[in-house]
């Protein structure tokens, strides 16, 4: 059954002394507690093994601990003046050192991993081996010497302070600037040639337009209220291939019945110039612990679409349903995709007060194309870390993107000529420009107090 009592507190005399010592491990042992007052109680499993000791100017604990190193052993106190020593194996710690228990209630926001995780550090930092996480219920369970104890309950405390928090001022910059020009003498590059008397004849022989109108309304066919009807008629009368002969100039060349004209369409002087600009500015503020992940979406979320469902065998079920118009299409499938800037920063705050922040960025937008009728995505991706002063401002990711595009039309072989090439060609620039910039400032807003504090450990044994 197990007892309560208070830890047993060694008492040796202070400073420190000098050993040159040959023999066995018991001796030595002996030799060093007799130097500093203390009494030697040797458990049967204690091993003589032949041992050769010199140190100078150490104190009793360094002294034993590199003895019990030497010799395999470990002790525990009996009395303030007096030690056990036995062989240092796991059942002799279980049966001679006094350990005590004690129940820490970790924060609900812990996770099993981080609880995980924790039982690990304290295992490793302070050789507690007896740990009994439940992470189901948030308690962590640790039976181990007080003297460890101590040390791991200041270590566990300190945690419970609370985390740095950081204040992000995330900035996003974007720009764009959309430029066109067009410039030249667009030339007439078809022409329509027809037989003029033919031409003339047709036009004698058929009837004007406005006796045709007229015959119309006496005959009640149209009134003239129905002035749709009539601008009806008008559009067909210029859709006519009298048309050319009317409304165009045009030269002659032959003679008789061979009189041809070829029409001559006009010639075209473009002097125009566009020009657009975009500026956005987004400004955003996230706060964050040390250790956990800010995470910022800008953008909009564009469904693409995956499958669609139609009847392969037109069945009497499906015919009936399609005659009756009673026949409703199932709902495609599609997922949607995150368009637009995503930044996940996770700051983590030094003792010197600098942040280090780890970004992910990732920049997806439509490319303007598409493949069997799914937009093709661009993707674009930064990852990296990047050390600031509190209040410090830097440029995380900035990304220009520039397109020219420029067209010639004109006459075939006089277009090619230095000299007459703006005389006879239209030239078409256009220029686009697109500029994003993200800048972020990290403030720390608070400090746990104590966040500094050391942890010392006592002497082993």
């Amino acid at each position: 059954m197990a007892s309560s009592s208070e830890e047993i507190e060694l008492r040796p005399q202070p400073g420190r002394k000098d050993f040159h010592y040959r023999g066995d491990t018991r001796g030595l042992v002996a030799q060093i507690a007799a130097a500093f007052g203390i009494a030697v109680v040797f458990d049967d499993s204690v091993l003589s093994r032949p041992v050769r000791f010199n140190l100078d100017q150490v104190d009793f604990y360094t002294a034993l601990q590199l003895a019990g190193m030497m010799g395999k052993t470990f002790w525990a106190p009996l009395s303030a003046k007096q030690i056990l020593v036995a062989a240092d194996t796991p059942d002799n710690r279980r049966r001679f050192d006094r350990v005590s228990e004690r129940t820490f209630y970790l924060p609900a926001s812990a996770t099993p991993q981080e609880i995980n995780e924790l039982s690990g550090v304290l295992r490793g930092l302070f050789d507690i081996r007896s740990i009994s996480p439940a992470p189901s219920r948030g308690v962590l369970v640790l039976r181990a010497p007080k003297r460890l104890l101590d040390p791991a309950t200041q270590f566990l405390e300190s945690l419970g302070a609370g985390r740095p928090q950081v204040l992000l001022d995330v900035k996003v910059f974007e720009v764009s600037q959309t430029s066109l020009r067009n410039l030249g003498v667009q030339l007439p590059l078809q022409f329509q040639m027809f037989n003029l008397p033919s031409l003339a004849a047709l036009l004698t022989a058929s009837p004007s337009l406005l006796s045709q109108i007229n015959q119309l309304i006496a005959s009640g066919a149209i009134n003239q209220a129905n002035t749709t009807a009539i601008a009806a008629l008008l559009a067909q009368a210029q859709s006519q291939s009298l048309n050319p002969l009317l409304t165009t100039p045009f030269f002659t060349f032959g003679g008789g019945t061979t009189l041809m004209a070829v029409t001559v369409p006009p010639a075209l002087l473009n002097v125009s110039f566009n020009s657009s600009n975009f500026r956005s500015v987004q400004h955003m503020t996230l706060r964050a612990g040390d250790g956990d992940p800010a995470t910022f979406f800008l953008g909009q979320r564009f469904p693409v679409l995956n499958a669609t469902f139609s009847p392969i065998f037109n069945t009497p079920a499906i015919a009936q349903v399609i005659a009756n118009n009673s026949f409703l299409a199932p709902f495609p499938s599609f997922t949607y995709e995150d368009l637009g800037l995503s930044l996940k920063a996770t700051p983590q705050v030094h003792a010197t007060s600098d942040i280090s922040l780890q970004l992910e960025m990732k920049i997806q937008s439509l490319a303007g194309s598409s493949e069997n009728g799914i937009p093709l995505l661009v993707h674009r991706e930064y990852t990296g870390t990047v050390r600031l002063k509190d209040g410090e401002t830097a440029v995380v990711v900035g990304t220009i993107s520039r397109s020219d595009q420029k067209g010639r039309s004109g006459l075939p072989g006089l277009g090619n000529l230095p000299v007459l090439r703006g005389a006879v060609t239209n030239q078409k620039v256009q220029h686009t420009e697109d500029e994003l910039l993200v800048v972020i400032t990290p403030h720390l807003v608070s400090v746990p107090e104590g966040a500094e504090t050391e942890i010392w450990l006592p002497p082993s044994r």
